[in-house]
């Protein structure tokens, strides 16, 4: 059977996550938590492990992806989690209209489309491709005029120098949970491609849940988004 192995940056995430993995069953061999620096090491040690897919968040998603060949399913936020985070900073700031800033990879975000007439705000995305790209889309969101920034712990470092109210980007276990949605799928793919062999047809499976991402993907699926 796939291994299917999950590394975390925070011990919230890995409560909320075993919480998901217990109430819907998913078959996940291990659930880690991890500091950012320490990802990519142990991304191997999962791999030697005998870990097929590794489920990741933000930069140390991108990083596992950048120094690793398995394929890695990046958690994202949903417009939900987004949503809670633009309503948070309102009643913080008690603006009528706020301009609210949010940093962040581009493997972290969902669909925030619209949210400016949903919300009463000015909401602006800076997205980053690069994590060493972190102070120059900050200095972009202070020189526009940001009253708050929603990063993750890196912004959040590099906010402080300009004394604007910032807020973590938090998941919650609707992330978790489209993301174990295509990895559970991945797994099945794995296990149909060793049982039938290499002379076998491709196998095709849908991964169209949530706002989670596949990167890396093995040569015997493909995707439908």
């Amino acid at each position: 059977m796939a291994k299917i192995m999950m590394l975390l940056p925070k011990k919230y995430m890995l409560d909320q996550a075993e919480k998901v993995i217990r109430e819907n069953g998913f078959a996940v061999d291990t659930v880690r938590i991890v500091e950012t620096v320490d990802a990519v090491n142990e991304a191997r040690k999962c791999i030697e492990e005998g870990a097929n897919i590794i489920v990741a968040r933000g930069m140390q998603a991108q990083l596992i992806k950048m120094h690793t060949n398995i394929p890695v399913v990046e958690i994202s936020m949903t417009a939900q989690e987004i949503g809670l985070l633009v309503l948070e900073s309102k009643k913080i700031l008690k603006k009528k209209t706020p301009r609210i800033a949010v940093v962040a990879l581009k493997n972290l975000m969902g669909d925030i489309s619209c949210f400016d007439q949903l919300f009463g705000v000015h909401l602006k995305c800076y997205l980053m491709d690069r994590f060493d790209e972190v102070e120059q889309a900050v200095g972009n969101a202070v020189e526009d005029g940001a009253d708050m920034i929603l990063g993750g712990d890196h912004v959040i470092r590099s906010v402080e120098q300009y004394h604007i109210p910032t807020l973590f980007l938090r998941s919650t276990e609707d992330s978790f949970r489209g993301a174990l949605q295509i990895a559970s799928k991945m797994g099945y793919a794995i296990d149909v491609e060793k049982t039938a062999g290499p002379s076998s047809q491709p196998c095709w499976i849908s991964l169209s849940t949530g706002s989670s991402r596949l990167t890396e993907p093995a040569p015997f699926w493909s995707l439908i988004m």
